[in-house]
């Protein structure tokens, strides 16, 4: 039913794996990443998408953050993560219309996934493999990100 998207590296993730390979998954925070161990191997190519439908009206947004907002623990709070689930009406109004302006077709009239996406290259399994920690290649991974996105030089 609903086609449009607005594709995210920091919402793209792994989420298939062969338990009987994998040893630990060694998941960063909110498992935008990951440092797994064991018999590891990356997909040549991505077949599989993770479609995320957080944004789908204002009112569903608002419940959802508000439901959200009550299950934040103090270290939520301390590193701020989940900041946006108490974003004020304006807020909440300028990210619907930002992710309006920049959506656009992920599925085709029948379902199926258009392969167009310009993020491959820059997803955090695509980069080289770096021998560092994981929560160290969670912060480098963030910081290509948000200077690829113009939010850090």
């Amino acid at each position: 039913m609903i086609r449009r998207g607005v594709p995210s590296l920091s919402m793209s993730k792994l989420g298939v794996l062969n338990p009987e390979a994998i040893q630990e998954v060694n998941f960063a925070v909110g498992n935008h990443s990951a440092n797994p161990t064991g018999h590891v191997r990356y997909p040549e190519t991505d077949e599989l998408l993770l479609l995320h439908y957080k944004y789908l009206n204002r009112s569903y947004v608002q419940r959802r953050h508000a439901e959200l907002l009550t299950k934040r623990g103090s270290v939520d709070l301390e590193n701020r993560w989940g900041y946006h689930y108490s974003w004020d009406e304006q807020q909440l109004d300028q990210q619907l219309q930002d992710f309006a302006k920049t959506s656009r077709e992920v599925l085709n009239s029948t379902g199926a996934i258009i392969d167009d996406f310009d993020l491959h290259a820059d997803l955090w399994w695509r980069l080289p493999n770096e021998p560092e920690p994981p929560e160290e290649k969670q912060k480098s991974w963030r910081r290509r990100l948000l200077k690829k996105i113009g939010l850090k030089r």
